[in-house]
């Protein structure tokens, strides 16, 4: 469903302008703000086996911070006390220290390749949306990651850089 939505948007707004850009803007952060703190707040309280299969995925680790020899844990240590936004045993905290790139540093970078895709003249305001979102993460649950800035803006300019060489 999502790549059928990105097709379209693909094939009707390669050259949009800069209010075009956005409404897109807009309606990728709806769509990840619903994702990320509506959906995958009730995931992280249910106990359903479906529920826990997709918080296993919510909670997975994609790079860890020591993988190719060099240590990166410090980078670790912006991330706020309620990380996964459900109960942190001890065990999960550990996990995360010891993991660089989480499913949710992965989501922000992807959604920063759309957003770069699809709105290259909107970093300015993207890059301070990010910022924004980043500080309500950090007051209203404290499951920020101060990574998550440096994910956003890396893939914004990944997104801009293959808008540049596929348009």
């Amino acid at each position: 469903m999502m790549f059928l939505f990105i097709c379209i948007l693909y094939i009707l707004l390669r050259k949009m302008s800069k209010k075009n850009q956005y409404v897109i803007l807009i309606i990728l952060y709806i769509i990840a703000y619903i994702y990320c703190l509506q959906f995958a707040t009730f995931v992280s309280k249910c106990d359903s086996v479906w529920c826990k299969r997709v918080n296993k995925v919510h909670e997975s680790c994609h790079l860890k911070c020591n993988d190719y020899g060099v240590n990166l844990c410090d980078l670790t240590m912006g991330r706020g006390n309620n990380y996964y936004i459900s109960a942190m045993n001890s065990k999960k905290q550990d996990d995360l220290q010891k993991c660089l790139i989480t499913f949710w540093g992965t989501t922000h970078f992807v959604l920063y390749v759309l957003i770069g895709y699809f709105c290259p003249n909107c970093f300015w305001e993207s890059f301070i949306i990010g910022v924004l979102f980043e500080l309500y993460e950090y007051h209203a649950f404290n499951c920020h990651d101060l990574l998550d800035i440096v994910l956003n803006t890396s893939g914004f300019f990944v997104g801009k850089l293959i808008r540049r060489y596929l348009g």
